[in-house]
């Protein structure tokens, strides 16, 4: 397999480290340059610089799937772990109901990290690494993309459709699989579902996550529709 980028893009309340073993996996399955991004909920945001003559993937968990959308990252491919095009429900949209992720935002302002231990503990996250250090005003903007951002009509430049995975937990109890169903039922895309997967997919099966990316990415998948179990 030729050399390819990856950019990884993790999700609310995570930095770069979350990415460690899938990118671990991947390593040693794609030879290539690893590049991440950090939304800044526990640091101060980065975007690397990216070589435009490398071909590229793009892989995004949970909120950094509709992050790579919405900022229009050129790529070859993409890659949705957890991920969704909008996360509330609307008419015809079986997204999360507004009213608790509202008065999640409510809580959190109140009491923030009871508020991401109760979603850690949702996440499937039950590692107590005791962490605190939260940029509060970040992670509070984080629920505001989730509550306000839809990238259903998304399109990234490169190729049209470009050639889209979606790997979902089927026990994802953050992100539904209407949901997932939902967002990934469009021209390009495959979607494969990790029987019991919890929301943390990179971390709780990195192996079966990098197999798929790399038969993804292997193969030029550019078929629309399918489901894989």
């Amino acid at each position: 397999m030729a050399a390819v980028q990856c950019l990884f893009v993790h999700g609310w309340g995570y930095d770069r480290d979350f990415w460690v073993p899938l990118a671990a996996c991947l390593a040693a399955r794609m030879p290539g340059e690893q590049h991440f991004v950090d939304l800044g909920f526990r640091g101060r945001p980065q975007t690397p610089r990216l070589d435009p003559a490398q071909a590229r993937i793009a892989i995004g968990h949970s909120l950094g799937f509709p992050w790579l959308l919405r900022e229009e990252i050129a790529c070859q491919a993409l890659i949705a772990i957890n991920g969704f095009s909008r996360f509330t429900a609307a008419d015809h949209w079986p997204g999360v109901p507004p009213r608790p992720l509202a008065r999640m935002r409510r809580q959190f302002a109140r009491q923030p990290r009871a508020v991401w231990a109760d979603f850690r503990a949702r996440c499937g996250d039950v590692a107590d690494d005791g962490d605190t250090d939260f940029d509060l005003a970040r992670m509070a903007q984080g629920l505001d993309w989730l509550a306000e951002w839809d990238l259903r009509d998304a399109r990234l430049p490169g190729s049209s459709p470009v050639p889209t995975l979606a790997l979902a937990g089927e026990a994802d109890q953050i992100v539904p699989p209407a949901l997932s169903r939902a967002s990934f039922a469009r021209p390009g895309c495959r979607l494969h579902w990790r029987a019991g997967g919890d929301h943390l997919l990179p971390r709780s099966a990195p192996h079966w996550c990098a197999q798929r990316i790399a038969g993804h990415i292997a193969a030029h998948l550019n078929t629309s529709g399918a489901e894989r179990r």
